[in-house]
This record gives C-alpha cells, sequence and structure tokens, in this order.
C-alpha cells in the first residue's frame, strides 16, 4: 500500500469524515485500487497513476445503453470500460479513496453560450459537467 508522505491521522478529522467514506466495494474495486497504489511514495504519485489507469483503459461514451449492472462501478471499470464524465470523476474519487486520499466528486456546468442579444449567459444540460477534487 501507499507510502505515505502524509499519514491519514495528519488529516483533519472533518476531512477523514467528509472525503475518505466510502460505499460497499467489490473485492476487484479494492484490489484495483491496492495494485494502483503499491509502492508509491506520495499521495500525488497515486493520485497521477490512478488518472493514468483511467485515460490509457477505458474510453469516453456519451451513449451508455440500457444494460443494467448489478454494479455499475464494476461495470465501468471492469466490464463496459466505457462512460462519461461522471464515471470517469466517480471512479477517480473511489480508487483515491481507497488508496486512503482525500478526495471528492463535484457536478456542475462548464462553459455556456453567451447571448449578445440578451446579455445573458445560457447554460444547457449540455453544459452539465463531473469533476473529482483531490
Amino acid at each position: 500500500m501507499l507510502e505515505r508522505s502524509v499519514r491519514l491521522d495528519e488529516y483533519p478529522p472533518e476531512v477523514r469524515d467528509a472525503f475518505l467514506q466510502l460505499p460497499v466495494l467489490s473485492p476487484r474495486v479494492r484490489a484495483l485500487a491496492e495494485s494502483l497504489s503499491a509502492g508509491a511514495r506520495t499521495p500525488m504519485e497515486v493520485v497521477r497513476r490512478v488518472k493514468t489507469h483511467l485515460e490509457e483503459h477505458l474510453g469516453y461514451s456519451l451513449d451508455l445503453g440500457h444494460e443494467r449492472f448489478a454494479d455499475p462501478r464494476d461495470a465501468f471499470l471492469f466490464e463496459r470500460k466505457t462512460g462519461n464524465c461522471e464515471y470517469f470523476a466517480t471512479s477517480l474519487v473511489i480508487l483515491l479513496r481507497a488508496a486512503g486520499i482525500p478526495a471528492r466528486l463535484v457536478n456542475g456546468f462548464q462553459r455556456g453560450e453567451w447571448n449578445e442579444v440578451g446579455q445573458y449567459l445560457a447554460v444547457r444540460q449540455r453544459d452539465a459537467h463531473s469533476w473529482a477534487e483531490v
């Protein structure tokens, strides 16, 4: 596991309580988190490894299909291997938290389109985005 430059007990309790919570995870997800963090010397090294793994082994797609999986996390990471920004951001957060690194999922909007005539910013559903903060 991670040879932490910051020990878990050095994080303030409010950080540990809020940003290290995890749902019940499958053994496959836990094993992936452990393998990606094994031998890392710093939390940032783990962040880079997880990010690189997601970028190199999974594909981005807005077509999520209609299949129902018992565990959507496992389906994205090990079976389907395609998803949108929410799948990537959620997986990043879960894998980092499982490695003991505080992280959170953020949902919001990016961009928008400025309307010169009405002098307003039009933000549409297509501007929705998810990302992780570490």
